[in-house]
Order: structure tokens, then sequence, then C-alpha cells
């Protein structure tokens, strides 16, 4: 079964601090997704290639989606998954989103987001 909302909230505090706001130039913004996409495909129990509706004014901030699956789930539901997203916000700061419940923090490096993933399974 996937982490609760309430669960996930507090991991997000926990894990991001946002002291220091990774800024990400527009241009750079491919280059990021492959490199998140890329270490965290890594991690078993990670889905990189998951699609996620996304409004269409925010398509030009997507960096990446990704999901993690519960693996000691015997058979496969969306209840055993928590679908996340990374943004730019209007500032360029990477920000990490539950889709659930719209829950989000500030990234400073992307190993805070590897660490992340790792503490959620």
């Amino acid at each position: 079964m996937s982490l609760e909302s309430r669960s996930i909230l507090k991991l997000l505090k926990d894990h991001f601090g946002g002291a220091r706001p990774m800024i990400v130039d527009p241009t750079a913004r491919d280059a990021l997704a492959d490199e998140i996409t890329q270490r965290l495909a890594r991690i078993e129990g990670v889905e990189t290639n998951v699609y996620q509706r996304i409004p269409d004014d925010a398509k030009a901030r997507l960096v990446c989606t990704f999901a993690i699956i519960d693996t000691h789930q015997l058979r496969y539901s969306y209840s055993s998954r928590n679908d996340f997203c990374l943004v730019l916000d209007e500032q360029q700061r990477l920000l990490i989103k539950h889709t659930c419940d719209g829950s989000q923090a500030v990234v400073s490096d992307v190993d805070e987001i590897v660490q992340f993933v790792l503490h959620c399974q």
C-alpha cells in the first residue's frame, strides 16, 4: 500500500529544508530531467516513465515525473504507488510535488530527491 498523504507531507518537510533552493535555468531543464531520471531509474520500485495529466500552462515548467511503487504488494494497483512530479516555479526554483494532494517542497539538491525516494520505500 502506498504512503498516506500525511506521511508524504511529513517526509517532504523532513527531507527538503529549502534553505538553498536549486535554481534551474529553463534551458538546462531537459539535462536536469535526464540526470534525475537516470538516478531514480536505478532504484528498485521507482518508475520513471510515468504519464501524468499536466495542465497545458504547467507543461513548460515540468522537469520530470516518477512514481514510487510498493514492491511488497502482490498485485499492482493505483493504491500501491505514490506519484510525484518535479517542476520549476515562477522563480525557477525546483519543486517536488505529490500529485495526489498537491503537497510540495523546494529542492536544494538532486541528492535530496534520491534520499527522499529511498526513505519512502
